[in-house]
């Protein structure tokens, strides 16, 4: 997957809504949380299982790092690009011992030349927070075709 530069809302004007039709379908994807805000880590749950997704968490990009080392295994990592181990470096240390999940890089404010770090760093893709519903109902389909394609080969 090429890098990803997504808004909170684009311009789909049913942000904030879901698919009903799908939302019992979907499966399930597991996500780890990097963030050290308490309020905004909260919400994001929140948000994330509403579309499917089990969420583990931890504050910093030292303990992300320690928990991969553990022998855990997500499929998407949710990375605070300002956390105490600076989101570009965990990116960075999360590539070098293999990690090949997807990594989204998440920050409330970004100056447009910081896209050139996080693309060069690893990151998959990189959204501004809040990250909205559309955003993740999207990448959840992406998340579970790659899954799905993976069974199939395995099979």
């Amino acid at each position: 997957m090429a890098f990803e530069v997504g808004d909170s809302c684009g311009s789909n004007s049913t942000c904030g809504t879901k698919n009903k039709s799908t939302e019992n379908t979907r499966m399930s994807i597991t996500a780890l949380i990097v963030d050290d805000d308490q309020d905004a880590k909260r919400a994001f749950i929140e948000l994330l299982q509403r579309y499917g997704y089990e969420t583990s968490v931890v504050n910093s990009g030292r303990q992300a790092i320690d928990l991969i080392h553990s022998g855990n295994q997500f499929d998407v990592i949710f990375l605070e690009m300002k956390n105490s181990l600076n989101g570009l470096q965990t990116t960075r240390d999360l590539r070098a011992i293999g990690v090949r999940s997807m990594i989204v890089g998440m920050e409330v404010f970004t100056i447009r030349k910081n896209y050139q770090d996080f693309r060069d760093s690893g990151l998959d893709i990189f959204y501004a927070k809040p990250v909205s519903h559309v955003s993740i109902a999207l990448l959840h389909n992406e998340i579970e075709k790659k899954k799905r394609a993976v069974e199939f080969v395995e099979a």
